[in-house]
């Protein structure tokens, strides 16, 4: 097995993904809609220490569906 490198990053909280400056996105499978996720507005409703694996789904803000997806957007280049 591969040991990961010294200066790996592990982004696997909600909390590290908002240090890291990156974003969450959604979609919903039932209504076939993409939603923006409020970032502070999760960690406040979950935790910083919330795992992004594994994480209940959200419901969707358009139809109220639990049948969503989380996209993790990466921060932009330059800051």
């Amino acid at each position: 097995m591969r040991r990961p490198a010294k200066d790996l990053i592990v982004i696997d909280t909600l909390g590290k993904l908002y240090a890291h400056g990156h974003g969450v996105g959604g979609y919903c499978r039932d209504c076939r809609r993409l939603f923006s996720v409020s970032i502070i507005v999760l960690i406040r409703e979950r935790g910083a220490d919330s795992p992004v694996v594994g994480m209940k789904p959200l419901p969707c803000p358009v139809c109220g569906g639990h049948l969503t997806n989380l996209t993790i957007t990466a921060p932009s280049k330059g800051g």
